[in-house]
């Protein structure tokens, strides 16, 4: 595989040629695999670390679904400068501007069915959040206010002025912190598998042990345990390959972001009292069989948001939208169809 990626030399010499296509397929090796994009533009305004590689038949190394994305749409992996650190994200699709907020402790490959089915309402926004995937993992707390702040520099950095968040389970506290500090970036939000609570005090603790944990072994005693959770006992049963991605994912984590995460999520408060403050139409999807968020804390954050709509989802566990993406992918579609074309609430409540 290795040998596909062109070295500079040879890319200088093809540089011509290259430009001539309306699209060019490159690699990005940075240490955790091949991930592959299709961009518009010729390779020579791309940055240093990145390959050209010819064709695009050799994408079978990409996360969940990308090399149908590449073949089927335009991805633009870039990164920016964000709150001190190098963000990874992805541009895919156009119209409404939806921001894609990913679970603990995954990356953003995991929306990867959602932007490929809905890239044609959408201007998909999908970052790497600090620690995961393939932005930068630094020493510290990873506070759900800190992410929300990395997310709210991401748009600016974008010129988006308002987005639809989309944030599941972490990436659901992300995007509640996001909705309470920058309501007037908000034009709609998504919750998935998530809560408005905070940890009980026992599980704040595990969240610090485990933090310490990861930091002292490693990732791997910390973060396997949980691949039985994250999906039902039917989906891991008919789904194997599902579920090696998925420990791939997770073992593929670094100390520093897993100990930033655990320690920002146990620090988190407790929302619940301020939900009424969100005024946008709101969708809350919930999987049935989710051992992690169960559905009755889904139903109660629903009746504390005033335009909210809740979505359960039957034979789904915890990451709903890759368990059952076409039931996710069409509450998300219908939700968009529904929202007014400048993001807010009309004066009668309805959207």
């Amino acid at each position: 595989m290795h040998g596909l990626l062109l070295d500079s030399k040879r890319r200088e010499a093809m540089a011509g040629k290259t430009r001539k296509r309306k699209h060019v397929c490159v690699a990005n090796d940075l240490g955790r695999g091949l991930t592959f994009y299709r961009l518009s533009k010729a390779h020579d305004a791309l940055p240093r670390a990145t390959n050209v590689v010819e064709s695009p038949s050799f994408l079978a190394t990409s996360p969940i679904g990308c090399r149908d994305l590449v073949l089927r749409g335009i991805i633009h992996a870039m990164k920016a400068r964000i709150n001190g650190i190098d963000m990874a994200y992805e541009l895919v699709g156009k119209e409404i501007p939806l921001l894609w907020i990913h679970a603990y402790p995954l990356d953003r490959s995991t929306w990867n069915p959602q932007t490929k089915a809905l890239s044609d309402c959408a201007r998909h926004i999908v970052p790497d959040l600090r620690g995961f995937g393939e932005s930068d993992a630094p020493d510290g707390v990873y506070t759900m206010d800190l992410m929300a702040d990395d997310m709210r520099g991401l748009l600016d950095s974008l010129k988006v002025e308002r987005a639809v968040v989309v944030g599941l389970s972490m990436g659901g506290y992300i995007a509640l912190s996001f909705a309470l500090r920058y309501p007037d970036r908000l034009g709609g939000l998504v919750l998935a598998g998530t809560r408005a609570g905070r940890d009980a005090p026992e599980a704040a603790k595990a969240r610090l042990e485990n933090a310490d944990r990861a930091l002292r072994e490693g990732v791997r005693p910390v973060v396997e345990p949980m691949l039985a959770k994250l999906i039902s006992t039917s989906t891991a049963t008919e789904r194997p390959e599902l579920v090696e991605e998925l420990r791939r994912l997770l073992l593929a984590n670094r100390p520093n972001g897993i100990a930033g995460a655990l320690r920002g999520m146990a620090a988190r408060p407790d929302s619940t009292p301020r939900l009424g403050e969100i005024r946008v139409p709101t969708l809350i999807l919930a999987g049935s069989d989710d051992v992690i968020i169960s559905p009755a804390e889904s139903r109660a954050m629903a009746a504390g948001i005033t335009h909210a709509t809740l979505v359960e989802i039957p034979q789904a566990g915890h990451l709903v939208n890759l368990e059952q993406p076409r039931a996710f992918n069409d509450a998300v579609r219908s939700f968009l169809k529904r929202l007014p074309h400048d993001g807010r609430v009309r004066p009668n409540g309805l959207v």
